[in-house]
């Protein structure tokens, strides 16, 4: 489990995080009542699943684009100040926020890459709730059994990058913090048809009993015969290769292999093939019209 942090490294987080509040407060103000956004990642887990914010590191401020969607949402961004620093194939844009110093917007289009089961806008929103809040956007703050499976999603696609060190305390701190049996999360894990996928994951997070609480839930998702050693085979392959030189669309398309409907993995491999161009050229669009950015 983590420590809380002490000393500078208290003040350190807590500093971040409240220039993460400072960044949402903005970007709320700036869209104005008729839009909405939802909290992603350390933004989200910080409030909801730890007990001291501080303990959750952050460099940045993770927003799902609800209402309007991303396009739009980002236009409004742009020209009221909003800076491009980048783009990223599968619906992400980083940007700077006007009067906060030192975080960065990291606005998505999507929770997740499309082909990561049912996991979309419209899944991660049902059943949330409005956070009160000053006047502007509405903020909204997901079930959390949604959140866990969007966290079980992101933790999947890091596999190939290196996981970040704090995404096994998240796994472990959210589920603490749901307080439901583990029948009713594989049940919200079927629907967003990822049950194999959390089990990779927790698979993978779990070893040396580091995830002992959530074996419970590992053995309902344990997959059997042939889609046992498949997807064994997969993770294997995850593990070995996710942080290597690797092509992109290989590194890409291979966790889609884990989502229990086939269409699924077909659907994110194809959108993969086009969001990679997409995005490069939307990087080269943005530093054409930003220069002397890198």
């Amino acid at each position: 489990m983590a420590h809380r942090a002490s000393g500078r490294g208290a003040l350190r987080a807590w500093a971040t995080h409240h220039l993460a509040d400072r960044a949402l407060e903005v970007v709320t103000r700036t869209l104005g009542p008729d839009a909405a956004v939802m909290p992603l990642k350390g933004a989200l887990l910080a409030r909801v699943a730890y007990h001291d914010p501080s303990e959750r590191p952050m460099v940045d401020l993770d927003l799902l684009a609800v209402r309007p969607g991303l396009l739009r949402t980002l236009g409004a961004l742009r020209a009221r100040g909003f800076s491009v620093e980048g783009w990223s194939g599968d619906l992400h844009v980083t940007l700077t926020v006007p009067g906060v110093a030192g975080m960065r917007l990291d606005l998505h289009g999507r929770p997740l890459p499309r082909g990561y089961g049912a996991v979309d806008t419209p899944w991660l929103v049902h059943g949330a709730h409005r956070v009160p809040g000053p006047p502007g956007a509405a903020v909204l703050r997901p079930d959390l059994r949604r959140a866990f499976v969007h966290l079980v999603g992101c933790a999947l696609r890091d596999l190939l990058v290196r996981a970040p060190p704090h995404c096994r305390e998240d796994l472990q701190r959210t589920f603490e913090a749901l307080q439901r049996p583990p029948e009713e999360l594989a049940r919200v894990l079927a629907q967003a048809r990822l049950q194999r996928a959390c089990w990779a994951v927790l698979e993978h997070f779990g070893q040396g009993g580091a995830l002992a609480a959530l074996e419970p839930l590992k053995a309902l998702l344990r997959p059997r015969g042939l889609a046992l050693s498949r997807a064994k085979a997969i993770l294997g392959a995850l593990q070995r290769h996710g942080v290597g030189e690797a092509p992109a669309l290989w590194v890409g398309a291979l966790p889609l292999a884990l989502a229990d409907d086939p269409r699924d993995a077909l659907l994110g491999v194809l959108a993969l093939g086009v969001s990679l161009p997409l995005g490069w050229a939307s990087g080269r669009l943005y530093r054409v019209e930003a220069p002397g950015r890198e």
